[in-house]
C-alpha cells in the first residue's frame, strides 16, 4: 500500500482536496520538503489550467478529490469530480450517492511546465486511490456541509502523512 506524503485543500476553480502519493514523487524534487512544495505548486497550476478546458466546470462538479503522483519524470494528477448534491442542503449532502467522473492532468513530456487534461472513457485507478476515495466518501457522509468536509479529513490508517503535511492550503 502506498503512503500519502501530504494533503492539500484548494478552493478554485472548484473546491476540493488533493493527496500527494509517494509513487514517483521524485518527479517533484529530491527532499520531502521540495516534493511537498513543488507538488502543491504543480497542483495549483494544473487546477488553474482547468478553467481553460471547462470540462470539470461544465460537468457540474460540487467538489473534487485529486491524487498527485509521478510517472518517471512526468507529474500527474488523477482528478475525481463529484456531483449530485446540493451544496447547502444537509439532507442531500449526508445521504447523496454522488456521481463521480475522472480526468487526468498530465504534464507534457515535450514541454515541461505545460499540462493537458484528458478525459477517460471509464475510470482507471490504483487500489490505494480507491481506498482513499472510499474512506473520504464515508467521511463526507458524516459531515454536515461541504465547508465542514473540506475542513476535515478521513483517517487513512498507515497511509497518514506526517503531522506537518496533513492540511496544506494551495
Amino acid at each position: 500500500m502506498g503512503k500519502i506524503l501530504a494533503r492539500y485543500v484548494h478552493e478554485k476553480p472548484i473546491p476540493g482536496k488533493l493527496f500527494l502519493f509517494d509513487n514517483g514523487v521524485e518527479a517533484f524534487g529530491n527532499t520531502l520538503d521540495e516534493q511537498v512544495k513543488n507538488a502543491g505548486e504543480y497542483a495549483r497550476t494544473g487546477l488553474d489550467g482547468l478553467i481553460h478546458y471547462n470540462k470539470v466546470i461544465q460537468w457540474g462538479c460540487v467538489f473534487t478529490l485529486g491524487l498527485i503522483w509521478g510517472d518517471s519524470d512526468t507529474k500527474v494528477i488523477d482528478l475525481y469530480g463529484y456531483k449530485g448534491v446540493e451544496k447547502n442542503s444537509t439532507d442531500s449532502w449526508k445521504n447523496a450517492n454522488l456521481d463521480v467522473t475522472m480526468w487526468v492532468i498530465r504534464e507534457f513530456l515535450q514541454a515541461k511546465g505545460s499540462s493537458y487534461l484528458s478525459s477517460l472513457g471509464g475510470m482507471a485507478s490504483c487500489e490505494t486511490s480507491l481506498i482513499i476515495l472510499g474512506k473520504e466518501a464515508v467521511h463526507r457522509r458524516r459531515t454536515e456541509s461541504l465547508e465542514q468536509y473540506l475542513g476535515s479529513h478521513a483517517y487513512l490508517m498507515e497511509m497518514e502523512p506526517f503531522n506537518s503535511y496533513q492540511f496544506l492550503k494551495i
